[in-house]
């Protein structure tokens, strides 16, 4: 994930505006793709601290803690921001899929193995023939 800059105009005034997303590339049948996680609205940061910025978010989206968390400024950015996060969306990407396959369960105890062989000196003579 990366923050996207964007310029966007006001059409009754005129006005320019730098507006920033997060913004996550994906692959799709038609080719690479960028799909808008969260707007960020307008920020005042260099480049670096958008490249930590990001990397909070995408922990943060996921989870995870982040190992940027000393920088408390960007902290509070990130925490502000996710609080615009559309959850419907977290939620339904959350969900976990019902699968085609069907699971059954087994006892380890009461498997039995017959005509066992080992694979390791085999594959290691294979390799040392080759070279």
């Amino acid at each position: 994930m990366y923050i996207r800059e964007t310029l966007t105009r006001n059409k009754k005034t005129g006005t320019t505006y730098k507006i920033f997303r997060l913004v996550e590339a994906i692959r799709t049948h038609s080719g690479p793709r960028q799909r808008v996680i969260l707007n960020l609205g307008t920020l005042d940061l260099s480049k670096v601290q958008r490249k930590i910025l990001a990397r909070i978010l995408e922990a943060r989206i996921s989870g995870q803690k982040s190992l940027f968390e000393e920088n408390t400024a960007l902290v509070k950015i990130a925490e502000e921001a996710l609080q615009n996060l559309d959850y419907r969306k977290t939620l339904e990407q959350g969900k976990p899929q019902e699968s085609a396959t069907e699971l059954a369960s087994i006892d380890l105890k009461s498997l039995k193995f017959s005509e066992n062989r080992s694979v390791g000196p085999e594959i290691l003579g294979h390799f040392a023939q080759m070279q």
